[in-house]
């Protein structure tokens, strides 16, 4: 024999730690998991927060809500995603552009305060007895409510200007930048703590004393 070996063998308890495939999946997933968690919070108190809300159709139990899909040991992705579409052009702004026509912008006369939710029936295409009259200031949407009134419910517009505002993405990011790391430390702690409890006893006694 030729020079100096040193084998260094280790124990079979030790090598389960050594081991730690799925213990970095199981915990990688339960954070992605409570970052998105966190994240929908955030994005939820961002919608509230920076536009008028009428209803709560923003919760996680109504169509339109904040919602998360979780992720999985075998899928480790976790997402925060609404199907409020309306919300997308306010992450960047822009210009909101008519499907038809015009934009119909509701007056005071439709919308007494902020959160008031407009009826169905005083919508502009479930309108009766409504035309419109071109203003100085442009074609307006009335409504005749007998012989001798009626009524401006609705400015019509080519477009409106929608101010950046984003409630979905930013708040996603900051939740993430700030939280993952430490909810995968977290995870990975207890993943690995109660790996060590079920399958080496012994060893966590070992461990325990040598904390001590």
């Amino acid at each position: 024999m030729t020079g100096l070996v040193v084998e260094v063998v280790v124990s079979k308890e030790i090598e389960k730690l050594l081991t730690l495939d799925k213990q970095i999946t199981f915990a990688t997933a339960k954070a992605l998991t409570l970052t998105a968690k966190q994240a929908q919070e955030s994005v939820i108190n961002a919608v509230k927060n920076t536009f008028t809300t009428r209803g709560n159709w923003y919760l996680p139990s109504n169509k339109f809500g904040i919602r998360i899909s979780a992720a999985r040991k075998d899928n480790l992705e976790a997402s925060v995603h609404t199907a409020a579409d309306w919300l997308e052009a306010h992450e960047t702004g822009g210009t909101k552009t008519p499907r038809g026509k015009s934009l119909a912008v509701p007056t005071d006369n439709v919308r007494r305060t902020k959160r008031q939710i407009i009826t169905r029936a005083q919508r502009p295409k479930n309108l009766r007895r409504s035309f419109v009259v071109q203003t100085r200031s442009g074609p307006v949407l009335f409504q005749r409510k007998n012989k001798r009134t009626i009524v401006a419910l609705y400015n019509l517009e080519p477009k409106a200007k929608i101010k950046r505002a984003s409630t979905v993405y930013e708040p996603t990011l900051k939740v993430v930048s700030r939280r993952f790391d430490q909810l995968f430390a977290r995870a990975l702690d207890d993943a690995l703590e109660t790996s060590v409890k079920r399958d080496s006893p012994e060893l966590t006694d070992v461990i325990g004393r040598a904390a001590q």
